[in-house]
């Protein structure tokens, strides 16, 4: 009978990891673990879930059943009871999620603007510069008799 080693799930030891790469890489893997979890209770069990995590870098990402912000809307609204654990810290990260959220959306609002203020001024240009064509080619619509030949 041979002897096999067999391995299997490490235990892994909870520290801050140091290098920036395997962070964010482990934050990428271990995100995508939470949402899928959240994905099936939401499937199996039909519960509502609300998740909203920050990278290392700052971003934010949400996962929600059936939408994020109608389960944060019905968490903070009037028939959340208070948490006795800690009171108005729910609060302040829902708030932080709200106005990262409503940063991303200003910053593609005034992108999108001055995308279309370029549109509608190039279109202004090209209408004026067809103008100006439309003048300089009428010449030939002019009788014969008022043009000069010269020899």
């Amino acid at each position: 009978m041979s002897t096999r080693l067999i391995k299997g799930r490490k235990k892994v030891r909870l520290a801050k990891i140091e290098n920036k790469t395997n962070r964010q890489v482990t934050f990428s893997k271990r995100r995508n673990s939470v949402f899928k979890k959240a994905n099936e209770l939401a499937v199996m069990i039909g519960a509502e879930v609300g998740i909203i995590v920050f990278s290392p870098a700052n971003k934010h990402y949400s996962f929600g059943h059936p939408n994020v912000n109608e389960t944060i809307d019905k968490y903070v609204g009037k028939e959340r009871p208070p948490s006795p654990s800690s009171p108005g810290i729910d609060d302040t990260y829902v708030q932080m999620f709200r106005k990262a959220n409503s940063r991303a959306l200003n910053t593609q609002l005034d992108y999108l603007q001055d995308q279309l203020d370029f549109a509608l001024n190039l279109k202004s240009n090209l209408k004026e510069m067809n103008k100006n064509l439309d003048s300089q080619q009428e010449w030939f619509r002019d009788p014969i008799e008022k043009m000069r030949l010269q020899c």
